[in-house]
């Protein structure tokens, strides 16, 4: 994971503490199936940082992309 990418992601969302299912799935360039069902990946380390405000689903964005560094962004990662 390049750190330049998440400085990136960081600017862009300035002063926006949590990222929504919109916002990721335009960030990771897929679908926001494809992250939601991240959300409910059956492993609980395959699954993103995430808090639920009613329906909505919050990601923190520092735990969020820590977490997809040390998940994704290593080689011989999931």
């Amino acid at each position: 994971m390049s750190e330049t990418f998440i400085q990136e992601i960081d600017e862009l969302y300035k002063g926006k503490p949590f990222l929504t299912l919109d916002d990721l799935s335009l960030v990771l360039g897929c679908s926001r199936k494809v992250v939601y069902n991240l959300t409910r990946a059956a492993d609980l380390k395959s699954r993103p940082p995430l808090m639920r405000v009613g329906k909505a689903i919050l990601f923190p964005k520092k735990e969020f992309f820590r977490w997809l560094a040390e998940t994704h962004g290593k080689p011989g990662g999931p």
